[in-house]
């Protein structure tokens, strides 16, 4: 099956920091679309981006669109491009690259009508506007076909060793119900060589924002060993996942 624009690696590269819809199979087959929810994290003064709440993959349907726009022998894939404003509401939609614009203005029209965002969050923990990207794919399945693109390629550096942090109780976080309401909060963070952390992005919310920038602040004070690639030399990684965990 092809693919038409943005070709494939774009669209892995577009996925690697992104919440990737579950890939499903198809029972019955048809017109099928699959949601994915793409992060931006090109402003380098937030810790956590304008992001879709959880059930995004819900928000369009085969009906949303013309029958047209459904191509048996290609998959196709387009981008819109959404503000999300501090109050989490959303301000603006947009098409990206060659998203056709009746296309786009289907999608646009129902996630403004289904849609639910979070607003993005900067380091001293306040509120911004921010920009958040669904990839949409539309394809026709036959019965027993997975939806969605396929799987990303392995990033680079992946037969590098991981970064190890020297101090593991800056991952036990207090419990405290006012700002630590998920149990199980997580982030990437930036390694540069000297085991520095450089910059710090929210994965998984602590589900407030003064508990999300309280991760963020104690990634600031972490030291790790770095990462290291085959040769044993010492280099930066980009996109570490650290995991914590809340005291019961």
């Amino acid at each position: 099956m092809r693919i038409v624009a943005p070709s494939l690696m774009a669209a892995a590269a577009l996925l690697s920091f992104g919440n990737g819809a579950s890939a499903q199979q198809s029972a019955t087959g048809g017109p099928t679309v699959t949601i994915y929810a793409l992060d931006d994290y090109g402003d380098s003064t937030v810790i956590r981006p304008a992001r879709a709440q959880p059930g995004y993959q819900e928000w369009l349907t085969p009906a949303d669109f013309p029958a047209e726009a459904f191509d048996p022998e290609r998959l196709r894939y387009y981008r819109i491009r959404l503000v999300v404003g501090p109050d989490a509401s959303v301000t603006d939609c947009q098409p990206i690259g060659e998203t056709p614009a009746e296309i786009a203005a289907r999608a646009c029209e129902a996630v403004l009508t289904r849609g639910r965002f979070v607003h993005a969050l900067d380091s001293s923990g306040a509120a911004k506007s921010g920009t958040h990207t669904l990839g949409i794919v539309l394809q026709v399945l036959k019965p027993g076909d997975w939806a969605g693109l396929s799987p990303a390629p392995p990033p680079l550096g992946w037969r590098n060793t991981k970064p190890v942090i020297r101090d593991l109780k800056l991952l036990l976080l207090p419990a405290d119900g006012k700002r630590f309401t998920e149990l199980a909060p997580s982030l990437w963070a930036d390694i540069d060589a000297k085991g520095r952390v450089t910059r710090c992005r929210i994965r998984f919310s602590t589900g407030t924002d003064a508990g999300d920038a309280e991760l963020c602040r104690r990634m600031a004070k972490a030291k790790f060993d770095p990462a290291r690639d085959p040769a044993g030399n010492k280099v930066p990684m980009q996109g570490f996942y650290v995991t914590f965990s809340v005291a019961q």
